[in-house]
């Protein structure tokens, strides 16, 4: 058993879940590599005592094509052994011809006998059917005993606890979270796993990683990698920041090397995994986003989007690929679309297309004045979804706000803010503007850039009939010096810091 580490709010929700009086089926989903099977087979011997319960795990598995699903046979025997290991029997004859048993039959027959020995000893029967989507392309007749399992057989026992996970988004929003009626596993929690933000990053790499590093370098990683579990776990103490990222991405047998992961990511997380892929390759092409109807006109050739198209959309931003941004006072129809996933990010910018590079090159490149501009153009990035750090540090955190972007073509002027905190109470609008250098020091340019934006959006909301006071906040690398052009706006201030 390993701690689990920067996930207590879904320890704690999985604690309220195993310790109530009624039976449950649990959800875990999200990206692939996030964390969903080392939370469930870490939290519950960390939270119940191993007497108090009898633990099954069933995992689906994907061929290395990761598009199909292995042999029933293949299932069956691994079935067989998992049963063994929980109850120290096996479930059927490994030698026996299988074609001539129902093993589905069989595994459910003997698992309700079970939970009925166990219901008398008090002893919760806890299942973890790992991966669903995959045991379901596998045999559909034993996800179907899934579904009559859950939606009859135990419907009214509290010993029984079940937990399913699984990394295709598409399939677990359509068959379970948004599936409705008979034919749908009805949950009774949905835990969504996001990556992590850049404070449990850190924690993790001092925890999990022994790496002790200070905000910057955690920035640098997390710009590379994101806030990935998994990844973090490669990260070597012995090496820097750059040695490690130069390890996981550019050498042949890097967890990251080139297109193999940036394939997989699509591959396991969706059903058409060339569908979405093209689209987020799209997206890529720039740094100020695109809404739906130009992902429509690229990807499907039409002025609007389709059905197909929001779902993608959709299940796209559900996985933490994506990131939707509402413009201002125009939420739903004037969204913008970006690339949340910092691995991708990365992936687009430094290593799509490029030829293999050493640790030199690499070095060189993390160096150069364009990756020093890519920085700066990432750190706007992250602030959209780092936005409840901010607020903590101007102390509006206790007040509800709204997270915008605004956006304003006008000519050839194109300017967009990249995030605006709407405070309706206190009829407020705040600004911000990310700087991402050292020391950086006011100039009458950026005065006069800060006065622009303000008229140009105190316009803006003036044709929306309506009024705010709108203030100006700078996020930086550290403090901004307190000059003649400082003293003219006196400006609002977060520091990188501020968002650990």
């Amino acid at each position: 058993m390993e701690k689990v580490i920067c996930r207590e709010k879904e320890l704690e929700t999985i604690k309220d879940r195993l310790n109530n009086n009624t039976t449950e089926f649990i959800v875990v989903y999200g990206r692939r590599r996030v964390g969903k099977t080392w939370l469930v087979r870490n939290s519950i011997p960390m939270l119940l005592d191993k007497k108090a319960y009898v633990y099954l795990e069933i995992t689906g598995t994907i061929n290395d094509d990761f598009r199909s699903a292995p042999t029933k046979e293949s299932f069956y025997n691994s079935l067989n052994l998992s049963w063994n290991i929980s109850f120290g029997e096996t479930l059927f004859d490994p030698y026996s011809d299988q074609k001539n048993i129902n093993i589905e039959n069989i595994f459910f027959l003997k698992l309700s006998e079970k939970l009925h020995s166990l219901r008398k000893k008090k002893v919760k029967l806890i299942i973890f059917f790992d991966e669903l989507p995959w045991i379901a392309k596998t045999s559909r007749t034993f996800y179907d005993g899934i579904l009559f399992f859950r939606n009859n057989a135990i419907r009214d026992n509290p010993n029984i606890k079940i937990f399913v996970s699984g990394s295709s988004t598409s399939w677990m929003l359509d068959n379970i979270i948004n599936a409705k009626g008979s034919a749908a596993l009805r949950a009774t929690e949905l835990i969504k796993l996001s990556p992590f933000m850049l404070a449990d990053t850190k924690r993790y790499l001092a925890e999990k990683c022994k790496m002790t590093c200070d905000n910057e370098i955690v920035f640098d990683i997390y710009l590379c990698i994101g806030g990935i579990p998994y990844y973090l776990d490669f990260i070597s103490p012995k090496k820097s920041w750059v040695e490690n990222i130069y390890e996981l991405t550019s050498t042949e047998t890097g967890l990251l090397n080139r297109d193999t992961e940036h394939d997989k990511i699509f591959s396991i997380l969706f059903e058409n995994p060339q569908f979405h892929k093209k689209i987020v390759d799209y997206i890529a092409t720039s740094r100020y986003g695109k809404n739906s109807w130009e992902v429509s006109k690229k990807i499907i050739s039409q002025d609007k989007p389709n059905g197909k198209l929001s779902k993608a959309l959709r299940e796209l931003v559900n996985c933490d690929i994506l990131e939707k941004r509402g413009q201002l006072f125009n939420k739903s129809k004037f969204s913008k679309y970006f690339i949340k996933d910092s691995f991708l990010n990365f992936y687009y910018k430094w290593l799509k297309d490029k030829k293999q590079i050493n640790l030199s090159a690499l070095s060189d490149t993390i160096n150069s004045p364009a990756y020093s501009s890519w920085r700066g153009i990432m750190y706007e990035f992250i602030l959209y979804s780092h936005h409840i750090k901010i607020m903590k540090k101007l102390g509006y955190d206790r007040l509800s706000y709204e997270t915008y972007l605004y956006h304003s073509e006008k000519g050839n002027n194109r300017r967009q803010i990249d995030l605006i905190f709407l405070l309706p109470r206190l009829k407020m609008l705040i600004i911000c503007e990310a700087k991402y250098r050292d020391n950086y020091e006011l100039s009458k340019l950026d005065v006069e850039k800060a006065t622009e934006k303000k008229l140009d959006v105190k316009s803006y909301i003036k044709r929306h009939k309506k009024s705010f006071e709108i203030k100006i906040c700078y996020i930086t690398k550290n403090s901004l010096q307190k000059n003649a052009a400082y003293q003219n706006i006196l400006p609002l201030e977060v520091m990188l810091d501020d968002l650990f």
